[in-house]
């Protein structure tokens, strides 16, 4: 099971490759691992409690976490964005991009910034 620190290092990767792939042809990509940053800034807040090894058990945490809860909304977009790209085939422009980092991600990185001592 990942550490918190080995979830943070995750999502900093994740959140440099979603941004190299902004402005390219793999824009369906760029938001799939914006989504999984978001996932791994979920799960450094759950670890070492616990670890998730479903989506659906991990919505179930997000939902009920009283740290989590406020980002739900933001976290659910991500998702269903990520599954759009993956299996619906949904296209994505740079400015669609750019909103999801904008008032998805970056909301889920400011409210967590904090009690996740944040440096990235």
């Amino acid at each position: 099971m990942p550490n918190r620190a080995e979830h943070l290092a995750k999502a900093q990767a994740n959140e440099a490759l979603s941004l190299s792939l902004q402005s390219g042809p793999a824009l369906d990509w760029s938001v799939t691992i914006l989504f999984y940053a978001a996932l791994h800034l979920v799960e450094a807040v759950l670890a070492p409690q616990a670890h998730s090894r479903t989506h659906i058990e991990r919505d179930g945490r997000v939902r009920q976490h009283p740290l989590l809860r406020p980002i739900y909304g933001q976290y659910r977009e991500l998702k269903d964005a990520s599954l759009l790209a993956r299996y619906d085939c949904r296209r994505f422009t740079p400015a669609d991009v750019a909103l999801l980092r904008a008032y998805e991600y970056d909301v889920i990185k400011q409210h967590l910034r904090q009690p996740l001592g944040l440096t990235f």
